[in-house]
Formats: C-alpha cells, sequence, structure tokens
C-alpha cells in the first residue's frame, strides 16, 4: 500500500497486485519488492522463533493493456483480464522454474531504462501458453 499498489486478488497464497502503466509507477511496482523484503526482515527474529523459518516470495512483473470489466448481478466483482495479466502470472511461475525471486519482462527493463548492472537476462524463455519466447530478466535487488 506504501507504493500506491492496488490489490486486484489473492489467489492461494499469492496476491495480484496491479498500478496503472506509467515509468513512475514501474518504479513503485519494483520499489514494493523492496519494501515487503524490508518489512520480512525486521520481522525475521519472531518468524524464527515462532516458524522456525522466514517466509518467502517471488514476483513477476509485466507491463501492457488490461481489460477491467465489472460481472455480476446479485454478487458484482471487478475481473481483469488480458494478455499482460496472463502474462505476469506466467512470469511468476518462470521464477519458480529458473529459481529466480523476481523476474521482469523486457517490457518492464524497457520501461525503466534499467542498467545492465540492475538486471540479468535469462534469455528467450518459453513461457506456457505463449507462441514465442519471451526475453526475461532478473531483477537485482
Amino acid at each position: 500500500m506504501e507504493n500506491d499498489g492496488r490489490i486486484y486478488q489473492y489467489v492461494g497464497d499469492e496476491i495480484v497486485v496491479w498500478w496503472p502503466e506509467s515509468k513512475a509507477n514501474a518504479q513503485k511496482a519494483v520499489a514494493a519488492l523492496l519494501t515487503a523484503r524490508k518489512e520480512l526482515h525486521k520481522q525475521f527474529n519472531r518468524f524464527k522463533r515462532k516458524y522456525d523459518t522466514l517466509p518467502e516470495y517471488k514476483a513477476g512483473i509485466h507491463t501492457g493493456t488490461v481489460t477491467v470489466g465489472q460481472v455480476g448481478i446479485e454478487k458484482k466483482d471487478l475481473v481483469m483480464s488480458g494478455d499482460a495479466i496472463n502474462t505476469a502470472a506466467r512470469i511468476r511461475s518462470a521464477c519458480t522454474e529458473l529459481n529466480q525471486k523476481y523476474i521482469a519482462s523486457k517490457d518492464v527493463v524497457d520501461l525503466l531504462d534499467l542498467k545492465e548492472w540492475q538486471t540479468e537476462s535469462l534469455g528467450l524463455i518459453d513461457l506456457k501458453g505463449k507462441n514465442q519466447g519471451m526475453e526475461l530478466f532478473v531483477l537485482k535487488i
């Protein structure tokens, strides 16, 4: 919330957060990752003592057009759809497959004008449901 992210939905133990597309908001998305990591580390001793572990998280970041609509008559719900949502979810899944914590698409890296020392290219990665490989980058944060 400190970085103006908007929670779209909870999926199991995942949270889908979005920002309107802009360079400033892409910077906020990356800042949110850092904020979450700092908050977890502040609670390190508590988690270690109570659960004998420190929670970890992974994030896939992508940018693009999303369609937003409301569905339902009795029970209304906000629905977001589009290739950007699907791609972000596939990138998050790639974190597990590639043993990385934070992965961004080339579109995000280009939008943020990130330098080589801030990222590491994973090359073209085949994402489930995509016809072509997509260049993905590990965020070195």
